[in-house]
């Protein structure tokens, strides 16, 4: 069986209904699988519950799947599908995640993305990437083939199959420059490399294998029956809710805002690490307080020796700078981050709302946030809940209309904050909030965002 190709095992199992051979396909497949719905749900049962999924759909659309050349690229584009489903059911319940931060900012300052950064927007920007580019990275990044097994998989040159990879690389980098990670082209190979494909958890080939022959052998009317056995569990429930309440266009645009959501998140988890640093500047900085205490006393004692004083006051100087260098270095405190965070929220849920009046007018955007209150979800506990903390005349629309015609929604500012807020550090800061859900809070040392603003602003859009 390790000799067959994938084609091959495809048709041995729709053919002749061959176990081994939908066995051997799982178990070929599964990491890729598991890795890409772990990175986009986060959650060890839901990412199996959506492997198990995927695999089940492979059994019942093998027959048609023969002729696909690369059946890693489907598997993937199949887990992505269910797992916008998932996310955009959990959207609609309200039970999102709302954790946001803004760590990126001091993360920003090291030369190296780490892979925590990357995963969360790793399959979005796959996604991204045409069918041909996609299919090449995941020939060699995933299944780690070389050029010329590449060649004859997708029936190319060798030259013409690096080249394609060559080119997703290059999109995946800008699009992540755009979420404000910029990798060199040899570092987000080696993390993809290294990284994208996790082992899955021991046994779960051999229960997907079971479950998904099982299923294939029922009727249609029995399918129903056998699929509530099979799969009551949280996600497959997600997926039938999702299914009825939702278009995949929109659920793709809420797994977006869900990922960048994520994104911030796991940049607020990666503070620990940066806990010993932290408190080693702090206790720099105390040292450093100390030093100025000992040395002003000791120049009162000796403010009569008119010798020491010119020394005695340029190591005074000296302590005030390492202080005033040292408390630069340290993160803002708590109440500034907690009122960025609760901003960026307050965006996110005027995000929804803007989609939600979007959906029931033709697809155009409102002229003003005010137009889109009656949209918004429960809005009486919305406004209570943020109180008089943020005002809606404090942000504007800079967009207006048809929110399914603007191209690259990622990428397009729909409001802003009316005002660059000056934070303690001495800088300015403005929130966003982007065309597909996503907000931002973006810093300048002298309050000026004109040029990066005009870089997100489509042609219809109110400057």
């Amino acid at each position: 069986m390790n000799a067959l190709s994938d084609q091959q095992l495809l048709h041995a199992y729709a053919d002749r209904h061959s176990d081994a051979a939908f066995g051997e396909l799982v178990r070929r497949h599964v990491d890729i699988v598991y890795s890409a719905a772990r990175r986009m749900i986060g959650e060890e049962q839901s990412a199996r519950d959506i492997t198990q999924a995927v695999f089940l759909a492979l059994a019942q659309n093998a027959a048609s799947l023969t002729q696909h050349p690369v059946l890693s690229g489907w598997l993937h584009c199949t887990a992505r599908n269910l797992a916008a489903k998932s996310v955009r059911a959990e959207v609609r319940r309200r039970a999102c995640e709302q954790e946001a931060a803004t760590m990126s900012q001091l993360l920003s300052a090291e030369s190296e993305v780490p892979w925590e950064l990357i995963a969360p927007h790793l399959d979005v920007a796959l996604g991204e990437l045409s069918d041909s580019e996609r299919d090449a990275v995941m020939l060699r990044y995933f299944e780690n083939k070389s050029a010329p097994e590449m060649a004859g998989i997708l029936g190319i040159s060798s030259e013409a199959a690096q080249k394609r990879v060559g080119r997703g690389v290059e999109r995946l980098r800008d699009y992540f420059a755009k979420h404000g990670l910029t990798v060199g082209g040899s570092g987000l190979i080696v993390l993809i490399s290294t990284n994208a494909v996790q082992a899955a958890p021991v046994g779960l080939a051999a229960a997907i294998s079971a479950a998904a022959l099982a299923g294939t052998t029922l009727t249609a009317a029995s399918s129903m029956t056998a699929a509530k056995a099979l799969a009551m569990t949280t996600i497959h429930k997600t997926l039938i809710a999702a299914t009825v309440i939702a278009a995949l266009s929109i659920a793709v645009y809420e797994v977006r805002r869900a990922s960048n959501l994520r994104l911030e998140v796991n940049a607020l988890q990666q503070q620990a690490p940066f806990a010993g640093k932290i408190e080693q500047l702090t206790r720099e900085r105390d040292e450093a307080t100390l030093k100025l205490t000992a040395l002003r006393d000791e120049n009162e004692r000796l403010k009569r020796d008119t010798g020491e004083l010119p020394r005695l006051r340029g190591r005074v100087a000296a302590a005030q700078q390492a202080q005033k260098e040292l408390s630069a270095r340290l993160p803002e405190d708590d109440s500034g981050f907690r009122m960025r965070r609760d901003k960026m929220n307050y965006l996110a849920n005027w995000g929804l709302a803007l989609k939600l009046y979007a959906s029931t007018n033709n697809g155009l955007l409102p002229t003003t946030l005010a137009e889109a209150s009656p949209s918004m979800p429960n809005p009486d506990a919305f406004f209570a809940s943020v109180g008089s903390q943020f005002q809606v005349e404090n942000f504007e629309m800079v967009c207006q209309g048809s929110l399914t015609n603007l191209g690259s929604p990622v990428a397009i500012i729909v409001v802003r904050e009316k005002a660059p807020v000056r934070v303690s550090n001495g800088s300015w800061a403005r929130a966003y909030l982007f065309a597909d859900g996503h907000t931002e809070i973006r810093f300048s040392a002298d309050g000026d965002f004109k040029a990066w603003e005009q870089e997100h602003m489509p042609r219809q859009s109110n400057p």
